[in-house]
């Protein structure tokens, strides 16, 4: 955004002393317009606008009452920029979330130059077999792209140019529409919101020739110079630029879509885009604003439009229209766009055969209507848009006349009566001797509660330019139709006609279209030709019908609920709702299945453990793990295994579990159970004692504790299972005399080891063999299992003379 603004050091001269805007064509676009309630106020802003150079001008007012005096000034300016890249990515997501809405399936998003885990998670848990990639700014790498072909079965196709997006989009829907939202990031989300529940494409004013829109702005009615008196010349907006900016939307629109599109609905605040657009483009598509100052406010806006025809229910009179006929006509004519003479009377033409018609003229008498509900709100009478009835700038809290008192049906002019209002016979009501109050749109918001979805038109000057339309849109209306310019009597034809189509059951685009193209300038059809040869500027299109600026607030796709045929929805199961792709949520068999891997069932463990597990899934994600032991729970959401300290825990047997549930609390449970031993086992030998002597046969015993699980008996370098034992008796002789090692180890269930040692000393005579006889001997086996040998051990035979 570029604003300047103007310092006059001599506060004599400052009402005299002016700022302008030059634009990169040359154009003076933006002078002091209305920026702010002080006409004279010194600075101009333009939100984004056109890039090139700028420049400021700053000039004086000709006149002789300061001949020959100067003064000095200073200029400020600053720029605000935003990120250019941000908007594309904010109108890829955006068309995305369309594109995901119109085929039933979920929507992801990647990074610039990789897949993200979460990302990668959900196309493989889902078993995606066909992705569409919407990158039509080409903000994806090619290792993203071929990471998706990797991963997919089918398909993975890529949306390289917006043309592409939008061809797919209309491919589906086979709508011919587009929102437009200002690059301001926030505005996207309600924009994609709308987008998606009409399946038409998402676009960003960035795209647009700006200065186009500028240039549209800055010419409407006087605005270009911001110190001309009441002028009826400058009660017209500059013809040109309108047509100039319609023509450049719809070559911009073209080019993106190769056709024309049926509707536009635009998703800004008015202070980032006048209504003058909305305006210039009737006669091309049926347009409407969602006038939100905040996305949030416009999610609101959006979400009471799409709930309409179950909100209506809510609205106990729903099956009333409610006029308020205070300045208006019951009999003058005009000549319409097609040559046609009409006699227009707001009374006849918005009266409704399906309604009840309920009427009020009286301040408070049509506060208690609205908040009490109404369908329709017909408002005929002077407006204003400013701070007061003569203030030019656009969108202030706006004016509406309203009598004090329910004087009549409607109101009337001297020495008249509601059934005989026009008592000067000229076809017009404007009973200027009738008390009126100025209500102003802050009073209108401290008054108004709900207005439960109703539609409020305005035959009134200026209202459309004020901050009423969203207002009421604040306090629940569901749409406003409303005229930004000054209106002429007789051109309040174009509200009530717009009413009447209403009730045949038009849109409210096409109701305002048909409106608009009977009485009114038609930027982007024509319609100027021929009429622009008649004379009157009051009864004639080619100045009373420019005095036709008429607007949307709302979405121009809605049609008013008839009362007649209306009757309250049902409420559905939303796993019964067949979707346009003919799938039915909750049609398919979702299933999640865990197992505890380790430890396994009835296992002795001691130590640090390691718990494992494994999930298994089919169409669902898992959206909870918890492990249990002992029945104290522990999230492991996310994990495959968790370090179990048993040292914290007694000796003994131990329950573990594992849970698994996915979002829609489908579950699954693994059991398991160990038994902890963390005690150390013990052993000790009871003997031989440490280095005694010894020879023959030596018993070796030990005792032990613990849950002994093997026990080994170690005499130097030979090994003896004697689990179970314990003594052993050993033939010392089988060694050479000197000193043996003996140890007895002990292992328990848990594998804790633990060992006790000895050292003896044998000493063994060799006998004397002094006469070899032919005897019979036996050989004397040794006790025990010899399970180890060491290397080149020697085993002695003992060799005993037979008795």
């Amino acid at each position: 955004m570029l604003t300047v603004h103007l310092d006059v050091s001599n506060s004599v001269y400052s009402d005299s002393v002016h700022v302008a805007l030059i634009d990169p064509y040359g154009d003076w676009i933006f002078g002091d317009m209305y920026e702010g309630e002080d006409p004279y106020l010194s600075y101009v802003s333009v939100k984004y606008p056109v890039s090139g150079d700028w420049t400021i001008v700053v000039w004086c007012d000709p006149s002789s009452d300061f001949l020959n005096e100067k003064t000095d000034y200073r200029v400020y300016y600053s720029i605000e920029t935003y990120s250019e890249d941000l908007p594309k990515y904010f109108e890829s997501a955006s068309n995305g979330a369309v594109i995901a809405s119109l085929m039933d399936c979920p929507l992801l998003y990647v990074a610039n130059d990789y897949l993200s885990e979460s990302t990668l998670k959900v196309l493989k848990v889902l078993g995606v077999r066909n992705i569409v990639v919407v990158d039509p700014y080409d903000l994806i790498s090619e290792n993203v792209i071929s990471d998706l072909q990797n991963i997919v079965v089918e398909s993975v196709n890529v949306l390289d140019s917006l043309s592409e997006v939008v061809s797919f989009i209309y491919s589906l829907s086979e709508e011919r529409g587009v929102v437009l939202t200002v690059p301001d990031g926030n505005f996207f989300v309600p924009a994609a919101l709308l987008a998606s529940y009409h399946g038409i494409p998402v676009l960003s004013f960035n795209g647009l020739a700006k200065r186009v829109v500028n240039l549209a702005e800055a010419t409407w009615g006087r605005l270009w110079y911001s110190h001309d008196s009441w002028l009826e010349e400058f009660k017209a907006p500059h013809f040109y630029w309108m047509n100039e900016l319609s023509n450049a939307f719809f070559d911009w629109i073209e080019e993106i879509t190769g056709d024309s599109i049926s509707y536009v609905v635009t998703v800004a605040s008015i202070e980032d885009v006048m209504v003058t657009f909305e305006r210039a483009i009737v006669g091309g598509v049926m347009s409407g604003r969602i006038p939100g100052y905040s996305a949030e406010e416009d999610v609101i806006f959006i979400d009471r439009s799409i709930l309409y025809p179950a909100l209506i229910g809510a609205n106990p009179n729903y099956d009333k229209v409610l006029d308020t006929l205070v300045a208006y006509q019951c009999g003058w004519w005009i000549l319409t766009n097609f040559g046609e003479n009409v006699t227009v009377d707001d009374a006849l033409l918005t009266s409704s055969t399906k309604h009840q018609m309920v009427y009020h003229i009286g301040e408070y008498e049509v506060y208690d209507a609205l908040n009490d509900g109404v369908a329709l709100w017909y408002y005929a009478d002077h407006g204003g848009q400013g701070y007061t009835w003569w203030n030019y700038k656009p969108f202030g809290p706006g004016a509406l006349g309203i009598c004090y008192n329910d004087t009549g049906w409607r109101a009337y002019e001297v020495n008249g009566s509601a059934d005989n209002p026009d008592t000067d016979g000229d076809g017009i009501v404007n009973p200027w001797d009738m008390i009126v109050d100025d209500v102003w749109g802050t009073e209108l918001d401290e008054n108004l509660e709900n207005v439960h979805s109703a539609v409020c038109v305005f035959m009134a000057c200026l209202v459309g330019s004020s901050q009423i339309p969203v207002i009421l849109m604040r306090h629940g209306a569901l749409a406003v139709t409303a005229d930004i310019r000054t209106l002429y009597f007789g051109y309040g034809y174009a509200p009530a006609l717009f009413v009447k189509e209403l009730y045949s059951g038009k849109t409210f685009g096409e109701a305002l279209l048909k409106a608009i193209n009977e009485t009114s300038y038609n930027y982007y059809a024509g319609c100027v030709s021929k009429i622009i040869n008649f004379d009157s500027y009051i009864r004639c299109p080619v100045f009373g019908g420019v005095s036709v600026q008429y607007v949307l607030y709302g979405d121009p796709k809605l049609a008013l609920i008839d009362p007649t045929e209306w009757s309250e929805p049902d409420a559905r199961n939303p796993l019964d709702v067949s979707l346009a792709s003919g799938h039915v949520l909750g049609g398919f068999e979702r299933s999640v299945d865990v197992d505890l891997t380790s430890p396994v069932v009835g296992s002795v463990v001691h130590g640090t453990v390691s718990i494992r597990w494994e999930i298994d899934t089919e169409n669902t994600v898992i959206d909870d793990i918890v492990l249990s032991i002992d029945g104290k729970k522990i999230d492991v959401m996310g994990q495959t295994s968790y370090l179990w300290d048993t040292t914290k825990v007694s000796d003994g047997n131990h329950t573990i579990s594992i849970t698994v549930r996915d979002a829609i609390d489908n579950m699954d449970c693994a059991v398991t159970w160990v038994i902890v031993n963390n005690t150390v086992p013990s052993v000790r030998i009871l003997s031989p004692t440490n280095n005694s002597e010894v020879s023959g046969v030596v018993k070796i015993s030990w005792s032990s504790e613990g849950e002994i699980k093997q026990t080994l008996l170690i005499i130097d370098d030979i090994v003896y299972d004697v689990t179970g034992l314990t003594s052993f008796d050993w033939n010392s002789t089988i060694l050479n005399d000197g000193t043996h090692r003996i140890t007895v180890t002990v292992v328990d269930v848990a594998g804790d080891k633990s060992s006790d040692t000895v050292f003896v000393i044998t000493k063994n005579i060799s006998p004397v063999i002094k006469k070899v006889k032919a005897e019979t001997y036996r050989v004397g086996i040794i006790t025990g299992s010899v399970v180890g040998l060491a290397v080149g051990a020697v085993i002695s035979v003992i060799l005993r003379k037979r008795s």
